[in-house]
């Protein structure tokens, strides 16, 4: 786990920071780092790279090649807003598949559930975190994604 990441924050201060999430959209500032993995940073959170992994990673390539015609790099970036509503000039929208049950079984509550999502118009597989769960107050059933290569 990164030093940087959220999951880091002792419990209290996570439980601390709930108030300021809930809302329905969020924006986030995403980047490639040169292991391949994609990051974003929410200060507002107290979040520095946190990774997106699990296949997250594979489909943020994707969309990186198809909106820039180019293979993203160490330091490639995109804007990516995430929705539980619909989004004007969505790119996707990713649906809810099934619980991550082993991550569900090694987290420290019972209320952190990991969740893998399929993007709908890749195709793709996505894992996510808890950390949806936490923005969102929930875990929706359908988020909608728009990416913005910058």
């Amino acid at each position: 786990m990164n030093l940087g990441s959220f999951w880091n924050l002792p419990p209290a201060v996570r439980k601390t920071l709930e108030v300021l999430t809930g809302k329905q959209t969020w924006t986030l500032d995403c980047y490639r780092l040169e292991n391949g993995l994609w990051a974003f940073d929410l200060p507002l959170l107290l979040t520095w790279q946190e990774l997106f992994v699990g296949g997250t990673e594979l489909n943020f390539d994707h969309w990186y090649a198809k909106l820039t015609d180019k293979i993203p790099t160490k330091g490639s970036k995109m804007k990516v807003t995430v929705s539980s509503s619909v989004l004007e000039d969505q790119t996707t929208a990713c649906r809810f598949l099934f619980n991550d049950d082993e991550f569900h079984t090694m987290s420290r509550t019972n209320q952190e559930s990991a969740s893998y999502y399929r993007d709908l118009e890749s195709g793709l597989h996505i894992w996510l975190c808890p950390y949806v769960q936490f923005l969102f107050g929930v875990k929706p059933e359908t988020l909608y994604v728009k990416m913005e290569p910058q």
